[in-house]
């Protein structure tokens, strides 16, 4: 048996996310998940670090395959709430979109979904 390791790459970030290599780049490069400088000057990603960002965000198409709701309705949802995404404000956006977990859990539609979604 190996033993777990201390911390993974972007690449196994992304497979533990269930998102591509590239969104899981921008989460990092943007501060969204948190990462280490490892000695090989490698971007890594700590266990806490996943679990952190699951607790503090939803991936809109998470949320949508859990709740067996489409994005668009979502959006929409959220809109009339006045729920935005993270980067809402930002020129450059993310590949996809992205919410607090605590904005999305204000609402009562969604709420239930949320709370299902693994932290």
């Amino acid at each position: 048996m190996r033993p777990i390791p201390e911390y993974v790459s972007i690449t196994e970030a992304s497979k533990l996310l269930g998102v591509n290599e590239e969104f899981t780049y921008q989460l990092v490069n943007r501060g969204y998940l948190h990462h280490k400088i490892d000695s090989r000057n490698a971007k890594v990603i700590f266990p806490d670090h996943i679990r952190q960002f699951k607790q503090d965000y939803v991936i809109l198409s998470k949320l949508s395959e859990e709740s067996e709701i489409s994005s668009a309705k979502i959006v929409e949802i959220l809109e009339l709430l006045e729920i935005f995404p993270v980067d809402h404000n930002n020129s450059y956006k993310l590949r996809q979109k992205l919410y607090t977990r605590a904005d999305i859990l204000k609402t009562s539609l969604l709420y239930r979904y949320v709370q299902y979604l693994p932290e």
